[in-house]
């Protein structure tokens, strides 16, 4: 793309990224960033770097659907995001940074009123816990958001998948050899 596009969004002054944070809520005891951010001069999806006190919380890639941005002239869809937070519930800050490369740009600094709920299971976790258990990735971020917001840390997370019935699928001969095991 060019540098002489002009949008009429939001900018990081000096960059050709433009985007915004539409809100931080809180679900299920989980604090959850959103917004959209894209680069005029590329079509790679921008990564997103959430930071509070020097502590990364998320860092997540902007490439989920957003037809409303797209409608109002960003030059694709696929600029959204929803980004579940790993906080100590201690956090005061918040700054949003856009990264490229070696670069990082800060387009967003909020101060918090409330405190944050504590949150010690990230996404990489949920995607860690699915490769050990379903040989696979969680379908979508919907999935991803489900797990964060119905656990608090990864042995409630890995309890629950391990009793499902996709891993009694995948793994018969385990659950025989746990099951001879007990009561064998």
């Amino acid at each position: 793309m060019n540098n002489e596009k002009n949008f009429s969004f939001p900018r990081i002054e000096g960059t050709n990224f433009y985007g915004s944070v539409d809100k931080l809520e809180i679900r299920n005891d989980v604090a959850i960033l959103f917004g959209w951010m894209f680069n005029a001069d590329s079509q790679e999806p921008v990564t997103i770097k959430v930071v509070s006190d020097g502590r990364t919380l998320a860092r997540r890639i902007a490439d989920e659907s957003r037809p409303d941005v797209l409608s109002a002239g960003a030059p694709t869809e696929s600029v959204g995001f929803q980004i579940p937070l790993k906080t100590t519930g201690e956090e005061k800050n918040i700054s949003v940074y856009a990264t490229h490369g070696d670069n990082e740009y800060l387009f967003n600094s909020m101060k918090l009123v409330n405190k944050l709920p504590k949150q010690s299971l990230t996404m990489e976790d949920i995607s860690s816990v699915f490769r050990l258990l379903f040989l696979r990735e969680p379908e979508d971020v919907n999935a991803v958001n489900y797990q964060l917001m119905h656990h608090a840390d990864k042995s409630s997370l890995f309890a629950a998948l391990f009793d499902s019935p996709e891993f009694y699928e995948k793994h018969p001969a385990l659950i025989k050899l746990l099951h001879d095991k007990k009561f064998g």
